[in-house]
């Protein structure tokens, strides 16, 4: 009797956790994140690929969640009828939807941008809260008499999770195809399996760190001016070793990188993309992807062929790499401000065309 009770107990603490609903305020909103990372993009994904994109996702989930959640609940305490924690979560969520709103322009500053993403942010992960809040609230008020009832329901939710993941992995392979053979497509279970182990990596590196602060702060003196200082040292000694393992990380890419491709080995001629004869980025730079990002390009005439209408333009690629700049977002900092004298004009997505590729190197096939 023993062991079935222990047994039923573990099966039924597996099954909280799993929940993709109730097992936690950001359970909501990481599950949403997960779907949203099998989504279609530019270039085909491995396990490792996908995986990281997967565990990125959840860890980002889980932070902005975090600090939302905290901040609602020095307002209105877990103690707190539900209505008023359903009412605060309500207004912080009306509210940064009304700041997501905020109108986008081409020339607005860094700053605008940051404070409408903020908005998304905020009202993401109160509605959030508000699920979850919700689900918490129907759990304890009509409990399970048997303890049935949350193990189904969560194993449920956990398995039809996962067939909607893996619907939506098969539907993004669908339409981003492989560039070779060598390219192996992930799986579910790989890319599930590394993203499980960098989010906890990463939630491993989080505890690490707050430990290391609280420590730093109680050798330093432990209160006031002496902690602070002890909680910036403790900072810069991790930006340096962050700092390191970035960089470690990114030489080791540009040597993989380095590796050429026939198919892909001649410049091309097409005057719209890096590496092209009016291009100011010399095609001995462009690595492995670059020279493939440069090459298969969607012509006018198989925009024509396939969707039957007159192509507005010709697409435009322009690729940064580390061979250019090692930190990405100065890299494409950079192309924005070539570029900004004569810019192409935005197509519109009524046009059978791709452009505007200055905006972000991760969004030039607009179609």
């Amino acid at each position: 009797m023993k062991i079935a009770s222990t047994s039923a107990q573990v099966v039924g603490e597996l099954a909280d956790k799993l929940n993709p609903i109730s097992s936690s305020p950001a359970a909501p909103l990481k599950t949403w994140a997960l779907f949203d990372s099998f989504g279609p993009s530019l270039m085909p994904r491995a396990a490792v690929h996908q995986g990281f994109a997967a565990g990125l996702s959840v860890l980002s989930a889980e932070l902005v969640v975090a600090a939302v959640d905290t901040a609602i609940r020095r307002v209105v305490p877990v103690s707190a009828p539900l209505p008023a924690r359903l009412g605060i979560r309500a207004v912080v969520a009306a509210g940064g939807l009304a700041v997501s709103r905020i109108t986008e322009t081409d020339d607005e500053t860094t700053m605008r941008a940051s404070v409408r993403s903020a908005g998304e942010l905020a009202s993401a992960g109160a509605i959030g809260g508000m699920i979850y809040q919700s689900a918490i609230e129907a759990r304890d008020r009509f409990p399970s008499k048997s303890g049935l009832r949350p193990v189904v329901t969560g194993l449920a939710g956990f398995a039809g999770a996962m067939v909607y993941s893996q619907r939506l992995l098969a539907q993004r392979q669908a339409v981003i195809k492989r560039w070779s053979d060598d390219d192996k497509p992930a799986t579910l279970g790989a890319s599930l399996g590394i993203g499980l182990g960098l989010a906890a990596a990463g939630r491993g590196i989080g505890k690490a760190f707050l430990s290391s602060r609280r420590s730093m702060a109680s050798y330093f003196g432990g209160s006031g001016t002496r902690a602070l200082l002890g909680r910036t040292a403790n900072s810069a000694v991790w930006a340096a070793g962050a700092a390191g393992f970035y960089f470690t990380g990114v030489s080791l890419i540009a040597r993989k990188n380095e590796v050429i491709e026939p198919a892909y080995s001649n410049p091309p001629d097409n005057p719209y993309v890096s590496g092209g004869p009016n291009s100011i980025s010399p095609f001995e730079e462009l690595g492995l992807q670059g020279r493939r990002f440069v090459t298969d390009v969607v012509t006018p005439d198989l925009i024509e062929a396939t969707l039957g209408e007159e192509a507005k333009a010709h697409p435009i690629r322009a690729f940064v790499g580390v061979n250019s700049d090692p930190l990405y977002p100065s890299g494409r900092s950079e192309m924005m401000q070539r570029l900004s004298v004569k810019r192409p004009r935005p197509i519109r997505s009524g046009h059978s065309s791709v452009s505007t590729a200055i905006r972000s190197i991760h969004r030039v096939d607009r179609r």
